[in-house]
């Protein structure tokens, strides 16, 4: 099999030092809020509700990236060049599609999980099973094997130097690359993101529906419900949305794209696996109690915020 990868031998520039360091801070956020938010996930009682599996996937998934994606890109980026071979470039390609798509799809199934929860809550356990959590989880990482290997398979990976990763030949991938790439944008972002705003959509009329029912304290719990999902959705869109909309302009524009816009979604794209921890798990009630269990306080200063994803 025949691999391309492209070296820059430029000196080290202030620019890709300060680059390398907010990669190193996001790199450090991501394993150490995934770390504790899965051990979290595992020292909490018994629940009624099996969705945990889904934070559970998203979890390993962005502890993933930030063990095995991130540090050789800090390290390319810090060297100005890609020092680790052509079969590490393929790779870090690969498995970075790879999570990146499982990641897009766990969120998408959870704020189903949560649709479901807030506006069928009678139905919930006879409509989300653990039997189809585990076939909804299998279809996701299998959507995200068999699309995150193909440019491997094809020998389209170079390193790119504007992003910092390891990605398509833009240039040399043809009209299958075209396909390739509005296909994985359709199925693994558009549909993804669509599903959410549907989601938050349907919940927040469902809440608001109810809410002239409530005292003002339950009032106030349902705003606050509200636009904690809100920033769910916009998070998804503004972490994930520049990485994925970038793909299309590359491979079907003859223009580039200037190299700090490059350096700002690879950025962002990190900054989702970060982001997680904090959104899905840090801020509601349950896991900072588990989380203040993990490194031994009792008792909270910070007042409760429930987040409903």
């Amino acid at each position: 099999m025949n691999y391309n990868f492209t070296v820059f031998d430029d000196e080290h520039s202030t620019e890709n030092i300060i680059l390398a360091a907010v990669f190193i801070a996001i790199d450090m956020l991501t394993i150490l809020g995934n770390s504790l938010f899965f051990l979290c996930l595992i020292i909490l009682p018994p629940d009624d509700r099996d969705s945990n599996l889904l934070l559970m996937l998203l979890a390993v998934t962005d502890l993933t990236n930030g063990l095995l994606i991130m540090p050789p890109t800090i390290i390319s980026t810090f060297m100005n060049r890609w020092v680790f071979g052509n079969m590490i470039c393929t790779f870090q390609c690969s498995l970075n599609y790879c999570l990146i798509i499982i990641s897009m799809l766990t969120l998408a199934m959870i704020s189903c999980d949560r649709m479901i929860a807030v506006t069928r809550p009678m139905k919930y356990q006879l409509i989300v099973t653990r039997r189809r959590i585990k076939v909804a989880i299998f279809m996701s990482c299998l959507q995200g094997v068999v699309i995150g290997v193909a440019p491997g398979f094809k020998s389209w990976v170079v390193y790119d130097n504007s992003e910092k990763v390891c990605a398509i030949d833009w240039e040399n991938s043809g009209i299958e690359g075209k396909y390739y790439v509005a296909s994985a944008f359709l199925l693994c972002f558009l549909l993804p993101g669509g599903l959410m705003l549907i989601n938050f959509i349907r919940i927040v009329q469902d809440l608001k529906s109810t809410t002239c029912k409530l005292s003002s304290t339950m009032r106030l719990q349902e705003t606050k419900t509200i636009r904690s999902l809100g920033l769910v959705v916009a998070l998804f869109f503004i972490c994930l949305g520049p990485f994925s909309i970038t793909k299309l302009i590359k491979i079907f524009s003859l223009e580039s794209i200037p190299s700090l816009l490059n350096n700002i979604t690879t950025i962002f794209h990190f900054m989702s696996s970060a982001n997680n921890p904090l959104v899905y798990g840090i801020l509601r009630r349950e896991f900072r109690k588990a989380f203040k269990q993990l490194i031994g306080i009792r008792g909270s200063q910070i007042q409760d915020v429930e987040i409903q994803y």
